[in-house]
């Protein structure tokens, strides 16, 4: 039986419009109905969703309460009568599109329930798609996975885009890690002052390495103020190139 994917306009632009966006991995899910073909079975995706998660270089985490809340408006809500939420879409940035150890672990866990259709995407406009299901015998339940199925995509569009950039924003965390504490910009534990100078703002970093350290933040600035000031000084012209480009996000 000769297994299809078929996205549609909609489902196929908001997909390729977050890989694109995101820096790291992405995921979410999206809802299918099926049609017989003459070889087998067509799955067209109505559309796909983006929830709440934590991403990373190689993964995502998604929220388990967000997941809950889409399983039962699937379940309930008029629009996705006669839809199923199977289908699983993740991006590999610009790696090729091959399924990781945690991708089979992921499509066959989900197929174990009933059926998986997933599909990994790049930004170099490649995907792959796989089909996994349940199947039952004399054994016991066990999944079969049909790979490389193929997968109908369009040209981009964007006519929703703004729409979808308020909803990658609202989802999609970055985790961040620096091994360098010292002259990250990455950091968002600024430390609390009344004195907005670069002085004052120095946590970009230094509130990090000052818990490392077992010390308190304020102590250790100082420390740093009367010991190091030549480290300190370039510190904070690093910290006002920063900011001149645009880099940093002062609280």
């Amino acid at each position: 039986m000769e297994i299809k994917i078929r996205l549609s306009l909609k489902a196929r632009d908001k997909i390729k419009y977050w890989v694109n966006r995101a820096d790291k991995e992405v995921s979410g899910f999206g809802v299918t109905t099926r049609e017989a073909t003459p070889n087998g079975v067509m799955f067209l995706v109505h559309d796909v969703m983006l929830l709440k998660q934590a991403v990373g270089a190689a993964h995502t985490d998604i929220d388990a309460q967000a997941m809950g809340r889409l399983m039962y408006r699937v379940a309930t809500e008029p629009q996705y009568q006669g839809m199923r939420l199977n289908y699983w879409w993740h991006s590999h940035v610009n790696m090729a599109c091959f399924w990781s150890g945690t991708d089979h672990e992921t499509i066959r866990s989900i197929g174990s329930q009933g059926l998986c259709l997933a599909t990994v995407f790049n930004k170099k406009n490649e995907s792959r798609s796989a089909a996994c299901y349940k199947v039952s015998s004399e054994l016991g339940d066990d999944t079969m996975l049909v790979d490389d199925i193929p997968l109908s995509v369009d040209d981009l569009v964007l006519p929703e885009a703004s729409a979808w950039e308020e909803e990658f924003t609202a989802n999609v965390i970055e985790e961040v890690y620096n091994p360098s504490l010292l002259g990250s910009y990455e950091y968002q534990n600024v430390l609390e002052t009344s004195d907005h100078s670069i002085y004052g703002l120095l946590g970009y970093g230094l509130q990090n390495e000052a818990e490392i350290l077992g010390i308190n933040p304020k102590k250790y600035l100082k420390e740093l103020n009367k010991k190091h000031m030549a480290t300190l000084m370039d510190y904070e012209a690093r910290l006002e190139k920063a900011e001149k480009e645009g880099r940093l996000t002062w609280r």
